[in-house]
């Protein structure tokens, strides 16, 4: 477990990606043609994370799938894929991992997808489970061209179709229909009525609960009652510099602390940096490295810059959720990142709304329901994804490549 640390050094990269390189066509043809009978009386499945919020997924779909087949032997692996995160990241997310019992759990840092695939040991499978990256999928058709493979959620980003890899054998994608307006963008109606099934958000809430249970937050950050969960998403993926960045975001969070909120400022899992809020008085520095959305949350609301918790929140807690999405972080040259960032707009209300209340004057519970009715007209308004005009006409200028 601890061999994902040695990802730091240049020197360990470069002779896996020596390694890597020399065997994978070999171990491609190996694996089409060995069949791993150890255990022949069990179903083999691999299920492909990138930790967090994927993770609960896939956990949520494994609870949800032995109760559909309860008489089925399964022998389960897992894969956890991220280009970064501290220590205490990793750590958590194996912990939370072992709620199941996986044979084997293979950690992926810094290295190529295939590259660290082909050196875990892995022989055959017969059911595939991968979040929607093209990347992860074109590496293992290759290695499993027999095997069953189907998609599971890693949030609202997982729900457009990139079109860039075909999967053979294909049989469902699960995921969330996110406040029951997220069914799917770019995939053709047979698909979502045939291939898309939900996850069952109950035992998604139950395993949120149990993690709550082990990792709770200090309670005392829900003194201050007035207060809004503002949860924060690393620069890069903004669309913006890192210095408009921080402006902007001291801006956002400097107007809601002018208005009368108290800010629980919730660093993204895998960010170390707090981007110059750190020493501010009517801020809270919630210390997590889970993911939001594992937590019940004893505020008005949550706002973010452009991060998917403003949707997963409202999805799986019933928060009324607020967002910025600047005009030029949905026009940048990473086309795909910036769609993400359109979805966030437009299921979403600006944040600037819950600056047109009188915060200090008006009482806690009242004030509550406002913005939840504020929240609520908002969504109510909004039309199904796969209706949603703006984001089609987006989604088909970057495939036709004249975005």
């Amino acid at each position: 477990m601890r061999m994902y640390y040695l990802n730091n050094y240049k020197v360990i990269k470069f002779f896996k990606y020596i390694i890597g390189e020399g065997i994978f066509k070999s171990l491609t043809f190996y694996a089409k043609k060995k069949k791993y009978n150890k255990n022949p009386k069990k179903i083999k499945r691999l299920f492909v994370t990138t930790g967090n919020i994927s993770l609960i997924n896939a956990l949520t779909l494994i609870s949800q799938l032995n109760k559909e087949l309860s008489s089925t032997e399964f022998e389960d692996y897992l894969i956890i894929v991220s280009p970064n995160g501290t220590k205490t990241f990793w750590d958590q997310n194996v912990k939370v991992a072992k709620i199941h019992n996986f044979k084997k759990i293979r950690l992926f840092y810094k290295v190529k997808f295939k590259y660290e695939f082909v050196m875990s040991q892995f022989i055959d499978f017969d059911k595939i489970y991968t979040v929607n990256i093209p990347e992860f999928i074109k590496h293992l058709i290759p290695l499993y061209p027999n095997s069953e493979y189907n998609l599971i959620d890693e949030g609202i980003g997982s729900l457009i179709n990139y079109d860039l890899v075909q999967i053979p054998n294909f049989n469902k994608f699960y995921t969330h229909k996110y406040l029951q307006k997220f069914d799917a963008l770019g995939f053709n109606e047979i698909f979502v009525k045939n291939n898309i099934t939900n996850l069952d958000i109950n035992i998604f809430r139950s395993l949120a609960s149990k993690i709550e249970y082990f990792y709770p937050l200090d309670k005392s950050i829900f003194q201050i009652k007035k207060s809004i969960l503002y949860c924060s998403i690393y620069w890069t993926v903004t669309g913006l510099s890192k210095d408009e960045f921080i402006k902007q975001q001291l801006l956002l969070i400097n107007n809601l602390i002018g208005a009368g909120y108290h800010i629980l400022y919730k660093p993204h899992p895998r960010d170390t940096e707090f981007y110059g809020i750190d020493n501010n008085k009517n801020v809270t520095i919630v210390k997590s490295v889970l993911p939001a959305e594992l937590y019940n949350w004893d505020v008005l609301a949550v706002v973010t810059m452009c991060s998917s918790s403003s949707i997963n929140l409202a999805h799986y807690h019933n928060l009324p959720c607020f967002s910025n999405i600047l005009a030029e972080t949905i026009t940048t040259e990473k086309a795909w990142i910036s769609l993400n960032r359109y979805l966030v707009k437009e299921y979403t209300p600006p944040y600037q709304k819950l600056l047109e209340l009188d915060v200090i004057n008006t009482d806690v519970e009242i004030l509550r329901e406002k913005i939840k009715e504020i929240y609520n007209d908002y969504i109510l308004k909004t039309p199904l994804l796969s209706k949603n005009i703006n984001l089609i006409s987006c989604y088909k200028e970057i495939k036709n490549g004249s975005r």
